[in-house]
Formats: structure tokens, C-alpha cells, sequence
């Protein structure tokens, strides 16, 4: 009898240690994986196209695509598209199988059109991607008007299954209220210059339809301050660069303000600060 009751203790002894090492192991994995995991999970199969704004060209994004690559070792520049201005697309290299974070650039060659049209031509990429690439899902990163664009391919595509799921976005110095400087109307051209207007019909149709806006895509915001202007980049006021926060569902947005002399309209997305905040919330990387 003393040996069954000694046998039953030391079984009773094992089942409590055994309990209580696996609660120790589940709390410090939760702590773990939410100390790494800042914005969102992280999926590095997923392709990152990257959007050009007004007057954008294949250099707008070389420098942020040469640094992502060879710096800061992050992914693979392995596609460029070119819409020509006729609205054909052409796609040069390809997505190999397991490569980890392909980059994608895209450049509009009639880089001066409306937002409409624009993201037209950004939907007929975009399709090409899912029909003959398999791409499911995937990044962008915007800049300027670029953001505006990419704002309306999700509004226009939700719930369409012929086009890819927008999981996460970046959006640098992008004017959702609008460009109010006069002199930058002045010196510019084309049908965007019209949508860039504060209260255009371009900017209150995103607006309007954000309802439209994709729950499942998270969204981090970078706006600039310069000194040398007052509450902008030098193009874009902080009021404007901040208002996508009337289009994105709060539980998915995210905004930083990068303040510094180097947070000009076009120097922000050369800057080492946005470098950073953009590795984080895609990649988890900091």
C-alpha cells in the first residue's frame, strides 16, 4: 500500500511540473512573438511593388530599390513593368518561386495623367500579376500622387478576385487634401495637376468611397516637416499628407512624421529614417 501511495505522489509530483513549466513556455512564447511583431506577421514570399507619383520616372525609386537590395540586404529587385503611353504593359524579368521579398517597379510612361487613369493602368499591371504570375497578394510602397493611386486601385478592386489583395501599404508625402501652393499649379501640367487641386473631384471621390477600402490592407503613413517651410515637406502640408486617416479603418493605420531638414517632398523617400520605418512594418526588420 506505502509503495502505491508513494508512486501516486511522485506521479502527481511529474503531472504538476509538467504543468507548470508548459504555462512558463506558452507566456514566454506569447511575450516573445509580441515584442517581434511591432505592426503585423510577416510573409516573406510576398512581392512589393513600388508606385511612382506626378512626373515619376524609372529613377524615382532607384536609389530606395539599390539601398533595400545591396545595404540593407532586404529583397530582390526581380520585375520592372512599363505602361507606354498608349496603356500596353510591358513586363520585363520575372518572380522565381521562394525568392524572399520580390521588388516590383512600375513606371507610368504618360506619368502626368489623372489619378483615374493612372490607376487604370495600374489595375491592367496589377491583373497581368494575378492572371500569369499567381500573385495572390502583395506590398506596395507610394509615393506622392503615387499613394493617391494606389489608394483607389484598393477601392476599386475590393472583393474582385481577378485582381491581387493589397496586404500592406506605404504611403510617403502622398496629398490627399490636395497640393494648395499655387506657384506648384503654376509651374505644372497635365490632367493630374487638375486632381492635385484641394476639393478636386478626384480627392473627394477616394475620399467618398472609402468605404470601399480594403479591411484586410494595413497602412502606414510617412509624412515630413522641413523647418525651412511651415508644416510641410515643401509640397505637401502635414494636413494633407495626414488625411488618408479619413480613408483607412483606424484599427489598420499607422502615421509617423519624419522632422528634419532632410524630409523634403522629394528627399523622403531617400531618407534613412524612412528607410528604416518601411523595413519595419513590411519585413519586421529595425
Amino acid at each position: 500500500m506505502r509503495k502505491k501511495s508513494t508512486m501516486g505522489r511522485m506521479a502527481s509530483i511529474f503531472l504538476f511540473t509538467f504543468f507548470l513549466l508548459s504555462v512558463f513556455f506558452i507566456t514566454w512564447r506569447s511575450k516573445h512573438v509580441d515584442s517581434n511583431d511591432s505592426f503585423a506577421s510577416i510573409e516573406p514570399q510576398i512581392p512589393t511593388i513600388f508606385v511612382h507619383g506626378y512626373k515619376g520616372t524609372m529613377r524615382s525609386f532607384q536609389h530606395m530599390l539599390h539601398r533595400f537590395e545591396y545595404d540593407y540586404r532586404w529583397g530582390t529587385k526581380s520585375m520592372v513593368i512599363r505602361v507606354d503611353r498608349m496603356g500596353i504593359v510591358h513586363i520585363s524579368g520575372t518572380i522565381p518561386q521562394n525568392l524572399k521579398n520580390p521588388f516590383i517597379q512600375i513606371v507610368f510612361e504618360e506619368n502626368r495623367t489623372s489619378i483615374e487613369e493612372t490607376a487604370n493602368s495600374l489595375k491592367k499591371a496589377m491583373r497581368l500579376l494575378k492572371e500569369n504570375y499567381s500573385v495572390d497578394e502583395l506590398y506596395i510602397v507610394a509615393h506622392s500622387m503615387g499613394g493617391l493611386v494606389s489608394t483607389k486601385y484598393i477601392e476599386d478592386t475590393n472583393n474582385l478576385k481577378d485582381y491581387p489583395i493589397v496586404r500592406k501599404m506605404v504611403v510617403i508625402g502622398s496629398p490627399f487634401q490636395g497640393i494648395e501652393q499655387e506657384s506648384y499649379h503654376k509651374l505644372n501640367t497635365g490632367k493630374a495637376i487638375i486632381d492635385l487641386k484641394p476639393d478636386s473631384h478626384a480627392l473627394l471621390e477616394i475620399l467618398n468611397n472609402r468605404d470601399q477600402f480594403s479591411k484586410k490592407t494595413k497602412v502606414l503613413n510617412i509624412a515630413g516637416i522641413n523647418p525651412e517651410y511651415k508644416d510641410s515637406d515643401g509640397v505637401v502640408s502635414i494636413q494633407s499628407a495626414l488625411s488618408a486617416r479619413n480613408i483607412v479603418p483606424l484599427e489598420n493605420y499607422h502615421e509617423i512624421i519624419v522632422k528634419d531638414k532632410l524630409a523634403t517632398h522629394s528627399g523622403l523617400h531617400e531618407h534613412p529614417k524612412v528607410d528604416k520605418y518601411i523595413g519595419e512594418f513590411l519585413w519586421g526588420y529595425n
